[in-house]
């Protein structure tokens, strides 16, 4: 998964992949030997800055060695910060982004109360800052992500909130578009149990409706043919679209490709049978992602028959356990005591024997 954003304003389109790195990494048990955090305060400012330096330079192998990483930068930059006199130098204002990025990047992964601590802290110093960088909305957006999740989207959606409420209080125009997709992001976590709305065109010219899939598992695609882990995701979805859509699943694809001329390209080196949305008007972008404030790709949302959304995290292998359980569900066994009809059908209950 990669974070994308299009942003006027900031040299067009930009395209980051904050959490490619950590999302690359094996999830095995391999270890580092790092500081403890005793250690920290018997450190010079000088041996403090350079294990920073050295631990943003390291390349983890594992997961665990990655959120060593991250925990080396926060807890180093922490100590760090209780020894500068001049809070306005700009070497403070780099050490505290070292501070709270490393704290956002750990999100989830430090104990069930740190997800709210981390996103206050985060929330206030954005909130205490004269004027906000390019690297803090990133940041902003990467902790936004990262508490999506999380199973309890409450903090999600009250970051998202936040963020938009500071940054249009900020009144920089540089920055004024984001305060529209943080509010399209909190939209988007609402979502679940709600009938959605989608109409275009797709990519042969044709014109497509949602509610043409009523009575259907409709699976709503958001990718790029640019973003490798949607390539990536492309064979899995085959297979489960090959396998379940003669149960009733379907597919919807919304390219957010330039050219569409890659996008025919692409399809047709795939061989992609599912109908695909793109849209001229929107070069990078489509309405649908942008009204839903969509950052990251791939991005599927998964309705039931009733064009509900029930799922806003249906990429594989999730979608495979979803679909497994909604159409392979094995038929409720008939009560051992076939003449006792179900409760409240008493017209259907055997007799009682009469009485000589």
């Amino acid at each position: 998964m990669v974070l994308w954003v299009a942003v006027q304003g900031l040299e067009g389109s930009w395209l980051t992949p904050l959490i490619a790195q950590k999302q690359a990494l094996n999830r095995n048990t391999d270890e580092i030997a790092s500081p403890t955090v005793d250690n920290y305060s018997e450190m010079s400012p000088a041996e403090l800055q350079r294990l920073i330096a050295e631990a943003k330079q390291s390349k983890p192998n594992s997961y665990l060695q990655y959120l060593e990483m991250q925990r080396t930068i926060r807890d180093a930059s922490q100590a760090l910060l209780k020894r500068f006199k001049d809070k306005t130098s700009p070497t403070f204002e780099n050490v505290e982004f070292d501070y709270v990025s490393s704290s956002v990047m750990l999100l989830g992964n430090e104990g069930e109360e740190a997800p709210r601590k981390t996103f206050e802290k985060f929330r206030d110093y954005l909130k205490e800052k004269e004027k906000l960088t390019i690297n803090d909305i990133k940041i902003a957006l990467l902790a936004g992500q990262n508490l999506e999740h999380l199973d309890d989207h409450t903090i999600a959606r009250d970051a998202y909130l936040e963020f938009a409420s500071i940054i249009e209080g900020k009144k920089d125009e540089t920055f004024a578009d984001m305060v529209g997709l943080f509010k399209a992001s909190h939209r988007r976590l609402d979502l679940p149990g709600k009938v959605i709305e989608l109409k275009g065109t797709l990519s042969d010219g044709k014109s497509f409706d949602v509610s043409s899939s009523r009575g259907k598992y409709l699976l709503i695609h958001v990718f790029a043919t640019w973003s490798q882990p949607c390539v990536q995701e492309f064979s899995h979805l085959q297979k489960l679209y090959e396998g379940f859509r003669e149960k009733g699943f379907e597919v919807i694809g919304i390219s957010l490709d330039e050219k569409q001329g890659d996008l025919v390209d692409f399809v047709k080196k795939q061989d992609v049978t599912w109908p695909i949305l793109w849209d001229a008007s929107t070069p990078r972008s489509h309405p649908f992602a942008q009204e839903h404030g969509i950052v990251s790709l791939p991005t599927s949302i998964l309705l039931d028959r009733e064009g509900k959304v029930v799922a806003l995290e249906a990429n594989a292998p999730a979608l495979a356990v979803a679909l497994d359980r909604i159409f392979n569900a094995p038929t409720p066994v008939p009560s051992a005591n076939q003449n006792e009809a179900p409760e409240g059908n008493s017209a259907e209950k055997k007799s009682a024997p009469k009485k000589d």
